[in-house]
């Protein structure tokens, strides 16, 4: 900016130059028109100052303390330097303070443009006094070519001034573009930190929600965990009838056995008797057979022989009947004897009801555990689909957290082990059952040899009736 010192200067070496030459009427005009130059500057100073003053505080203070300055200005030349350099400082200060406003910066280069035209309009001002006054006065003082070139140099200096302004302002510039990519970096970074706290909200919604999925899957393993604890009592009372049944069963043979062998043993004893019997009758029948025979020849001899024969034949006769009522004795108690073994068969006959009584419960039974086993089937299948759900559930929560997927792992592990331990217990009944067919069908070739053995005795019994009769 043009100080107005030299300007200032030059009036009062014009009017001077005035008192000494009063006719020379081109330096009045010349003076007129500095005066109306540095007017004209003056008015576009404080149009600039306003228009600074309404853009920032900053330069508002400023342009106020150049004011100051200035009016400070027109009792000494000295204090108008002094403070049109405080003043560059400070405008310079102030535009840098306010580096971060682009109005400032413009307003600035127009105050900068303004100096520059106003330096050179005075430069060539100068020029034409100067050669007026060499053309209109040869004999000026050197004193007044001392102010001029003084003037000059202060003009010079001012020029350096300038151009160390402009440069200042350059570098001003060039920070203020620096300062603005480092507000867009900045604001980049705002934006994306803006992004990041979004995602991090979107995380927060997505974490809540596994945390739900979490609680729900949890309230569901506490469910299946129940279900799981009901199918177990429900096994466990299953076992128990089974152990239960087993043991009847078992009792039923001890019990029973003893009882068919010794009946198998009396059997035999009795097929024995009746053997024997059969070969005592076959005896007598020959021997009566024979003494029929004998007989016959003896009433034939004792026809032809005398009657002292009749008496021995008497006697005979007695004591044939003694043997033939020893033999009704002995068929009388055969008889009882096939009442007994009658009396037996009814026994074992209604013992074998009581076993096929005993087979039909523990049929039932056996059907009963296997329509449990069939439900508890069911259920493991119903909880192998539940655990393949799981197990998807857990994979998409894999994906998504992996501290989650550890904990629903061994979750997912415990429940495996509890269907594997339910499996082996599956295993285990199954075999039980397997058991309890083979023991059935033991029961029934038992039976089945039973009534073979009772069908051998009615046959045996009606022989020997058929026998006893004849």
């Amino acid at each position: 900016m043009l100080s107005t010192r030299e300007a200032r200067t030059a009036k009062k070496n014009v009017a001077g130059r005035s008192k000494k030459d009063d006719q020379d009427g081109s330096y009045s005009s010349l003076s007129a028109k500095i005066q109306a130059w540095q007017d004209s500057a003056d008015s576009r100073q404080k149009h600039l100052q306003q228009v600074v003053n309404g853009k920032s505080s900053m330069v508002r203070t400023c342009s106020t303390k150049t004011g100051s300055v200035r009016g400070a200005s027109s009792s000494t030349h000295r204090k108008s330097d002094s403070t049109t350099s405080s003043d560059s400082k400070n405008h310079s200060s102030g535009y840098y303070n306010s580096g971060d406003d682009e109005s400032v910066s413009e307003m600035v280069n127009a105050l900068n443009e303004t100096a520059t035209d106003t330096r050179k309009e005075f430069l060539t001002a100068l020029v034409v006094t100067s050669k007026g006054q060499l053309g209109s006065s040869s004999l000026s003082n050197s004193t007044e070519l001392n102010e001029i070139k003084q003037s000059v140099e202060r003009l010079r200096a001012q020029r350096t001034h300038v151009e160390r302004l402009s440069q200042r302002n350059e570098d001003l510039e060039r920070q203020l573009v620096e300062q603005k990519a480092e507000n867009e970096t900045m604001q980049r970074e705002v934006f994306t930190l803006r992004g990041a706290e979004q995602e991090n909200v979107a995380y927060l919604q997505s974490v809540k929600l596994l945390e739900q999925r979490a609680h729900e899957l949890e309230e569901t393993c506490t469910a299946k965990k129940i279900e799981l604890r009901t199918v177990t009592k429900k096994l466990n009372c299953a076992e128990q009838e089974r152990d239960e049944l087993s043991q009847k069963i078992q009792d039923i043979r001890h019990d029973y056995g003893d009882e068919i062998k010794a009946l198998r043993d009396k059997n035999k004893k009795l097929l024995q008797l009746v053997e024997q019997l059969k070969q005592s009758n076959e005896a007598q029948t020959d021997e009566h057979k024979r003494m029929e025979q004998h007989w016959k020849q003896k009433m034939k001899a004792a026809t032809r022989a005398n009657s002292e024969t009749i008496d021995s034949l008497q006697q005979e006769l007695e004591v044939s009947c003694q043997k033939s009522s020893k033999l009704e004795v002995e068929v009388y108690e055969l008889d009882k004897q096939v009442q007994k073994l009658l009396a037996t068969t009814v026994r074992q006959t209604t013992i074998i009801e009581e076993c096929d009584r005993m087979l039909f419960e523990a049929e039932a039974q056996q059907q009963q555990t296997r329509t449990s086993y069939e439900m508890q089937l069911q259920l493991s299948s119903e909880l192998n689909t539940k655990n393949e759900r799981l197990e998807l559930q857990v994979a998409s929560l894999n994906q998504s957290k992996n501290l989650e997927t550890i904990e629903l792992e061994k979750k997912v592990s415990l429940l495996e082990r509890e269907l594997g331990e339910y499996k082996d217990r599956s295993k285990t009944a199954e075999e039980a059952l397997r058991k309890k067919d083979k023991e059935i069908e033991v029961i029934q070739r038992a039976c089945v040899t039973r009534d073979e053995n009772r069908l051998h005795l009615d046959e045996v019994l009606l022989v020997l009736l058929c026998v006893n009769r004849q």
